[in-house]
């Protein structure tokens, strides 16, 4: 019988995946909703976005740590009907009263979890973000077609400058490092999910082992006793509420009441409004695009015309006085033909961008590293922009 129940209460390989790839969308989701409604109100939402990771790892915290408490699972294990159980050794039954639940997580596994689900995946998007944004750089030596000495000499920017020297060294063993670490990670979860689903381990994940924390389904006992102590808090801060006296208690006390019932109410909403919201975003934006021909109105003669008129053609990019071709007399310099405007030296690994000037990688990826900008018109762009002429 108990065999039975413990064959009952496993989650599939495929509830364990949806879980796992839940937690990791809600990252990317909201900073590209959160991106769509910047673009229309910069002024209030530009700072919040370019703080994301840090905001929304804050706001996961409280999340996490919500469910954790309440549910004994992460939001997004509660989301598929999953909870964290302790794996005890087994002892003797015993009586145990209606209202224990012994293997239910405590504060030391809440605490160990929090970090697992909210520290982690934070320094992670930190780290690949560095990454992204130091590799290219490096990438570009290898595809250079100069030898260095055939480069003109430059001047070591960390020649008498020991931090930024020691700096540079742990940038360089960062970038050697993290794809072998990252490589790790991605190895130590496919071991694990591959011994979790042949029944080799208990454990779903690394961290699951460390904390000696299996993910199991809610038994319909469990879920009754959760969902009665939860009924009975927001019962308490409620009749708290009723019966306090701002004379005797203090307005602190009574908003700190009314806040935690509101945080509570939000945070069990959240199993419902987000993916529904995340539905209705994305039918929105499907509703707006081109691709949906619905929205296509036929014209007199039966051919269908778009309910927008046609963008015109972009006004062609001139040089800036402020750029690097300016001559210091207001006028702009001749760029010799097959050169790159920044080193003046024949091009090496030529490089557009969206402007439509050419220059070497290095010296364009630098540049735009530094100023966000097209060396020549001054156009605003990104790393992301440039593009490698091969040929």
């Amino acid at each position: 019988m108990e065999a039975e129940q413990e064959e009952i209460l496993k989650p599939t390989f495929f509830e364990l995946i949806a879980q796992d790839q839940l937690r990791d969308l809600l990252g990317p989701v909201t900073r590209y909703v959160l991106s769509v409604f910047a673009q229309h109100h910069p002024r209030y939402l530009i700072r919040i976005l370019n703080h994301h990771d840090e905001l929304f790892a804050l706001a996961m915290f409280f999340v996490e740590r919500h469910y954790l408490t309440t549910w004994s699972g992460s939001f997004s294990e509660n989301f598929y009907g999953l909870t964290r159980r302790r794996r005890s050794p087994k002892l003797e039954p015993i009586q145990l009263p209606s209202s224990s639940d012994p293997d239910r997580l405590r504060k030391y596994e809440i605490r160990l979890s929090l970090i697992f689900l909210v520290l982690f995946p934070y320094l992670r998007t930190k780290a690949h973000e560095l990454y992204e944004k130091l590799a290219p750089a490096q990438d570009s030596d290898l595809l250079d077609d100069q030898t260095p000495s055939a480069r003109p000499n430059q001047p070591s920017v960390h020649q008498d400058r020991p931090i930024a020297w020691l700096k540079q060294k742990l940038l360089d063993i960062f970038l050697f490092a993290f794809p072998y670490l990252n490589a790790a990670y991605k190895l130590n979860q496919l071991i694990f999910s591959l011994r979790h689903l042949f029944d080799k381990s208990p454990y779903w994940r690394a961290s699951n082992a460390f904390m000696n924390v299996q993910i199991r389904r809610m038994s319909p006992q469990n879920f009754r006793l959760m969902k009665h102590q939860l009924i009975q808090r927001r019962a308490h801060l409620l009749s708290h509420l009723a019966l306090s006296d701002v004379r005797w208690n203090g307005i602190g006390t009574i908003l700190k009441s009314l806040g935690t019932l509101i945080a509570i109410q939000g945070f069990e909403s959240l199993k419902i409004v987000l993916p529904s919201s995340i539905f209705a975003f994305k039918f929105l934006e499907w509703w707006y695009s081109s691709s949906n021909t619905s929205r296509y109105r036929r014209s007199a003669f039966g051919s269908q015309e778009s309910q927008f008129p046609p963008l015109k053609p972009p006004v062609p990019l001139r040089p800036q006085i402020e750029g690097v071709l300016d001559d210091g007399a207001g006028s702009i310099k001749p760029i010799q033909k097959g050169h790159c405007p920044l080193c003046k030296l024949n091009l090496v690994n030529a490089t557009a961008l969206p402007s439509g000037w050419v220059y070497c990688y290095k010296c364009v990826h630098a540049y735009v590293l530094k100023f966000q900008q097209c060396p020549v018109t001054l156009f605003p762009v990104s790393l992301v922009d440039l593009r490698k002429i091969i040929g």
